[in-house]
């Protein structure tokens, strides 16, 4: 006769490997997107980061970090290659000019 527990083990036992890929998962996920953003917020480039986490975060859901982890550090040496902009968007002339055009209306 089998003991009790032996029924219900195999259930048991696929709920925890259930469990076990959805926490390994998760935590692919946020290592390769926190990677990617934390490298785009330390050099100033936030909206690549973003982008780059957003592109991460599939790949290392699907794949885990054997995915996750190359896509991660690729996208970092993009971010870390493409130069940062330190000028203005719009010179001081023209700021004051739309101010200007803005206090008319």
């Amino acid at each position: 006769m089998f003991p009790v527990f032996a029924q219900y083990s195999s259930s048991m036992a696929r709920d925890g490997m259930v469990l076990g890929g959805i926490l390994g998962s998760a935590l692919a996920v946020a290592v390769c997107a926190g990677l990617v953003f934390v490298t785009a917020v330390s050099q100033g480039k936030v909206g690549l980061g973003v982008i780059g986490a957003l592109i991460a975060v599939p790949v290392a859901g699907m794949y885990g970090c054997l995915g996750g982890l190359p896509i991660a550090v690729v996208l970092c040496l993009i971010i870390t290659v493409i130069p940062r902009f330190n000028r203005p968007l719009l010179s001081e002339a023209e700021v004051e000019a739309e101010m200007r055009r803005a206090r008319m209306l």
